[in-house]
This record gives structure tokens, C-alpha cells and sequence, in this order.
């Protein structure tokens, strides 16, 4: 069975690490065919079907362990099967999609159709606005959602038991704070650019074993 896994903090600021080194420590983990997707800590692997959580408990955790060992850093592993993988971008592209389809009508801010239950975002279709998927493998987050941070620049617009989606605006240029998300998900995550993600997703789907 195919697996996407995404690593938390790779390649950013003195945290660099090659693909191949990434690459040869999952193959040294005993998963099968690794491959990585850019410098972010985009993974992808085959490996026994995980029927429960804590068999997904376990190799995480084995993973993560070997690439503390490894890189003398923690790095947290959100892994998904591919399925699971692509019914998440599915969502999100087609979320997106709406907002901006119903906000270039002029729709008010939060109005779909009536027989869809999704939210829209108030911002304007602007280039300074940013769709992400941020992932996380705790309990979903107990917020009511849409929420907006005190600065207007993050907007959290939907929360499942995985994943939740989340806009971004910059300001003067500046990407946002992630304080925002830290307190109200109160756990490990990690976040990908919706567009970053369905790349990553054509990518594997192209090229998998």
C-alpha cells in the first residue's frame, strides 16, 4: 500500500537535509520505494496495510525516532495513505474553487449553494492570499470554525479529524505568524500550500510503483 508522509520543519532556516539522505533513512526504516517530492519534506513510501493506529503509531514513530538519530533534530511525520491523501486535496481544490467561483459573483461573504455546506472566505480574490492544508494526527482541534486571528490574517475554515483548512493573507508582504494556529490546535502540525500539495499528489500518482 502506497503512504504520503509530510515532515514538519524540513530545509527551513539551518535545517537542511538532501533528498537522498532523507530517501536512504526511510529505506533504512524498511519501507519500500521512498521517494521525495522538493526540498520540504514531501515522502512518499510502500508498506503493509495499516489496519490500525497504533500499527500507524509505530512505524511514525520508528521513522521519526531514526531521523532524530539521524539529523540530531525532531521532525514530526504526518503520515496518510495515498487514498486519504488525495481525498484531502480533492476537498480543498474543490473548497477553493467555490470561494473563488462565488466570490468573483460578488456572493456575500460565507454563502454557497444551499445544498453544499462550505464556507466561503470574506477575503476578496487577491494575490497576497494563500489556500493551505494544515495536517495534523492528534484529536481534531475543539474550536467552532470559521475563526479569524486578531489580525485579520489567518482564517481557519474548517477542522476534520486530520486535517483542517486554513487561508492566509500577507501583510506589508509578511507571511503571517503560526501563533495563531499553535493555540488554537494545541499540537504538532504542519502545513502545505494547497497547490503544493495536489503537485505533490500528481507526482506520486504519476510515478508509484
Amino acid at each position: 500500500m502506497r503512504y504520503v508522509g509530510l515532515f514538519s520543519g524540513i530545509n527551513v532556516g539551518s535545517r537542511r537535509i538532501k533528498t537522498a539522505d532523507l530517501v536512504g533513512l526511510l529505506g533504512e526504516t524498511g519501507v519500500d520505494n521512498p521517494r521525495t517530492f522538493i526540498q520540504s519534506g514531501n515522502v512518499s513510501f510502500s508498506a503493509e496495510p495499516l489496519v490500525s493506529t497504533i500499527e500507524k503509531s509505530e512505524i511514525t514513530d520508528r521513522i521519526e525516532s531514526a531521523f532524530l538519530e539521524r539529523f540530531a533534530f525532531t521532525s514530526s511525520l504526518f503520515l496518510y495513505p495515498l487514498d486519504r491523501f488525495k481525498e484531502i486535496i480533492d476537498l480543498a481544490i474543490n473548497i477553493s474553487s467555490t470561494r473563488n467561483n462565488a466570490l468573483e459573483a460578488s456572493q456575500s461573504p460565507y454563502q454557497a449553494d444551499q445544498d453544499e455546506e462550505i464556507e466561503i472566505s470574506p477575503w476578496p480574490v487577491e494575490r497576497d492570499r494563500r489556500e493551505t492544508i494544515v495536517f495534523y494526527k492528534g484529536d481534531p482541534p475543539t474550536i467552532v470554525t470559521p475563526i479569524t486571528s486578531p489580525k485579520g490574517d489567518l482564517i481557519i475554515s474548517r477542522c476534520d479529524p486530520d486535517f483542517a483548512l486554513v487561508s492566509w493573507k500577507l501583510l506589508s508582504g509578511k507571511p503571517p505568524s503560526m501563533n495563531f494556529l499553535t493555540n488554537n490546535f494545541q499540537q504538532p502540525f504542519t502545513s502545505r500550500f494547497v497547490h503544493t500539495a495536489n503537485k505533490f499528489l500528481d507526482f506520486e500518482q504519476k510515478g508509484s510503483p
